[in-house]
């Protein structure tokens, strides 16, 4: 054998340990309904990253659900071996990497267009089938925006995540520093302790800019990962300084404002071109290399401007109302009758869904038993499709909004809008529950079971529910004994449960209140516990609560009833895994509902794919009868 040979060999051999998997994924991208996208990022990923990635799979999901996402890197399934050349569309979202498969195009990945989203401007010769977008973070504009506020600044604290210094922003903020022109002090703080942090953020003519998520774990002592919200609501009430966002996932209600750097920005760029590229519409060698620039730099909250009297002088290009109850954009009137329009046909379709449900109840059993096979032929069809349609339509709707493409004349609107968008996805909710609880009576409800972490799946929801607990003023505690737990489950039908369980606990909490999430693991079988200080069960009344369309007579604190289906609905799943479900209630003091899993050990274990929109959705879904 040649020089040649080994020189291919060792080629191939450097890319695929560059690309050591993170996400296994056992989709096979040779389907050719499959739309199969290789997403390659930074290895340390930061918030920022975080947010790009899910809101691009976001975007591009929604226009190709068929599409597969191959993260990070490739992912060779047990001894089934992936052929590089196979992907439609490679996304890169890194330099080092972008380095290393334009080094390597040619050998490995044939004529496969490559999309190039990139934080930081990159210098290069855009190879043939190579083309995409940059953002460029600029610290010395950002500071010399705060120094018109701030004239008398001496002292910046940056709270910045673990990953933070291998960031662009970083990069920005680490040159400037170098030069330093104004001689301000700069304090990069990483402790999660509240007694190290909170001196710092209170000292005299100093601001703080948030980069990354921390929060109060609720006893006061540290401060930890969570929510941008979150984390932006904790520091702020540590210290009457002015507290701004690093980007636009950190700038909330909570704090004045800050610099306008989008996420969602490059993302829905980025997905344009991928769809249609996809789609045939577009060529790669069309797109070229292009710079995504932002009408808006600074976003300012009216609110704290006027709590802090700052400056009102500021350039026009650079500020932005987003005072509470203030709405960034105008509307027309044809966008009033698309919104009026869209809440008659939800109102019809939910009077229509009342007709048939009631209808269906007034017969006997053998003519029900027909009815519900032709309800979950037909109602899928005739409820749930146009619904999604009128969804996708809001969930656009709302996109334009936050990037003023559409203007709002009346305030109100803004808030139909909210109604809208709830009810929307309390309907869809219902449909769902009625048309699973009928698969199940007729025996056509299946589930699918794979080898998945339970413990970072119940984790993780809890974490998804804490912006909701808090907008309720209830404090969420999650605790397991056990770090790590693969086994076999439905994923999907388990986070409906705990999401479920959740919801019920926020429902029946009044503010002040808490919400516990226990795991427990006996070497047999896992015991999932949600336990609330709410307003309880009556004895008598317990035994039918997992009854079809039954329903608690109470709800002091909380907006909806339901529909009854919840619990009758997950007390099947549960037993669909051959688990159990216990409740454990007292009036006046709360109560306990416990799920009892078998965990069945499994001999490979792989760590399934999972988008995070996909998560989000689910989340929202479930707590639309909530807010």
């Amino acid at each position: 054998m040649n020089n040649k040979f080994f020189k291919t060999i060792s080629v191939t051999l450097v890319l695929i340990l560059f690309l050591i998997p993170t996400q296994n994924v056992f989709a096979s991208i040779h389907d050719n309904n499959i739309n199969s996208i290789l997403i390659l990022t930074p290895y340390n990923k930061t918030s920022f990253d975080e947010s790009l990635l899910s809101t691009l799979k976001s975007y591009i999901s929604s226009n190709l659900p068929n599409s597969v996402f191959f993260e990070d890197s490739i992912s060779y399934a047990l001894n089934e071996s992936v052929d590089l050349k196979d992907f439609d569309l490679i996304i890169c979202l890194d330099s080092n990497r972008l380095q290393c498969i334009e080094n390597n195009y040619s050998n490995l990945f044939n004529d496969t267009p490559v999309i190039i989203g990139l934080t930081e401007e990159k210098k290069f010769n855009l190879p043939e089938n190579f083309g995409g977008y940059y953002m460029n973070y600029d610290f010395a504009k950002y500071m010399d925006f705060l120094l018109k506020i701030h004239p008398n600044l001496k002292k910046v604290n940056l709270l910045i995540g673990s990953n933070f210094k291998s960031s662009t922003i970083f990069k920005s903020i680490n040159s400037y520093i170098s030069k330093n022109p104004k001689d301000i002090k700069f304090n990069f703080i990483t402790t999660g302790e509240e007694d190290k942090i909170t001196p710092l953020l209170c000292e005299k003519d100093t601001i703080t800019i948030v980069y990354d998520s921390l929060l109060s774990n609720n006893w006061g002592k540290y401060l930890t990962s969570g929510s941008s919200y979150s984390t932006i609501r904790a520091i702020s009430r540590k210290t009457t300084n002015e507290v701004y966002g690093g980007y636009r996932e950190f700038i909330t209600r909570f704090n004045i404002g800050g610099y306008n750097y989008d996420a969602t920005v490059l993302a829905k760029a980025i997905s344009d071109t991928a769809v249609s590229i996809i789609n045939n519409t577009l060529s790669i060698k069309d797109v070229g290399y292009r710079n995504v620039s932002f009408d808006k730099e600074f976003i300012i909250n009216t609110y704290m401007n006027d709590r802090y009297n700052l400056p009102t002088d500021l350039p026009d290009t650079s500020y932005i109302k987003i005072g509470a109850g203030e709405t960034l954009i105008e509307s027309s009137d044809s966008n009033k009758r698309n919104i009026i329009f869209s809440a008659i046909i939800i109102f019809s379709m939910f009077i229509l869904f009342i007709y048939v449900h009631n209808k269906i109840r007034l017969r006997d059993k053998e003519k029900l038993d027909l009815m519900k096979n032709n309800f979950i032929a037909n109602l899928s069809h005739e409820l749930r499709n146009p619904l999604n349609i009128i969804i996708s339509t809001i969930q656009l709707f709302d996109l334009y909004l936050k990037q003023n493409k559409i203007v709002l004349k009346d305030p109100n609107i803004n808030n139909k809008f909210e109604y809208l968008k709830n009810n929307s996805n309390r309907l869809l909710k219902l449909v769902n529950n009625v048309i699973d609880i009928t698969k199940i009576d007729a025996g056509f409800f299946s589930i699918s079971k794979d080898n998945y972490d339970i413990v970072s799946v119940v984790e993780n929801l809890t974490l998804s529910t804490v912006p909701y607990a808090e907008y309720k003023d209830i404090t969420l505690i999650f605790d397991t004994n056990i770090e790590e737990l693969y086994c076999l489950f439905d994923k999907d039908n388990i986070e409906r449960v705990i999401l479920n369980l959740l919801s019920n606990a926020l429902k029946f909490t009044p503010a002040n209140g808490n919400i516990f999430v226990t795991l427990t693991y006996n070497h047999k079988d896992l015991s999932i516990s949600v336990r609330d200080t709410g307003v309880g069960i009556p004895k008598e009344k317990q035994k039918f609560i997992f009854d079809r369309f039954s329903q608690l007579d109470t709800d002091k604190y909380s907006k909806g009833q339901g529909s009854g289906i919840g619990l009758a609905l997950i007390k099947s799943v549960i037993e669909l895994h051959n688990g159990h479900i216990e409740v454990n209630s007292s009036p006046g003091v709360g109560s306990e509902f416990i799920v009892v899993l078998p965990i069945y050990k499994v001999k490979s274990l792989t760590e399934q794919n999972e988008s995070s929109s996909d998560s989000i959705q689910k989340t929202n879904l479930e707590y639309s009868d909530i807010f």
